[in-house]
């Protein structure tokens, strides 16, 4: 990205994911309990992301359908809630993707793999990663703060504010 992370905040690349699936196998609807973006890049096959504004949209959703799958064939009122989605994308093999994490979103993967042209699409394992970092921009930092505050007690989250605190010190 051309980015020196070092300057960053916070920057995981050490401990995030590696994410392997079938075709329709999808990634619940979450909110990340650690609140960094995630930047992810898609190996193989195809990733439909679905998010909802950080706020009130994510609470709702969260509220009427959190922990459900978005995948086919979608259960009542999912078609609804992706509706209100404020963003859905479609990510093919080779793009790299970046979006909060304390923003409601689910995942369906689609292991189908670029077809030449004329050609049915092939079937493929949908592989991609991603690494987590909090960035400079200060709608960033206000998010960081409100859901560390808001988290009480939890050791992920003061391990991570241990790390922020000697990120910003260094």
């Amino acid at each position: 990205l051309g980015v020196d992370v070092r300057k960053m905040v916070f920057w995981d690349d050490y401990s995030e994911g590696l994410f392997i699936g079938g075709h329709l196998s999808g990634y619940d609807l979450h909110v990340d309990c650690i609140p960094t973006s995630n930047v992810g890049s898609v190996l193989s096959g195809h990733k439909l992301l679905a998010l909802w504004r950080y706020g009130e949209d994510t609470r709702a959703v969260m509220r009427d359908h959190g922990r459900e799958l978005f995948v086919p064939p979608l259960a009542e009122g999912l078609a609804d809630a992706l509706r209100r989605a404020c963003c859905t994308a479609l990510i093919p093999p080779g793009a790299l993707y970046i979006f909060s994490g304390t923003n409601a979103h689910a995942v369906c993967n689609l292991g189908l793999a670029s077809a030449a042209p004329g050609r049915a699409p092939r079937s493929c394992m949908m592989v991609s990663s991603y690494e987590a970092l909090v960035g400079l921009h200060a709608r960033h930092i206000d998010v960081l703060a409100d859901t560390c505050n808001a988290a009480g007690s939890d050791s992920d989250i003061d391990d991570f504010e241990e790390e922020v605190a000697q990120n910003l010190v260094t």
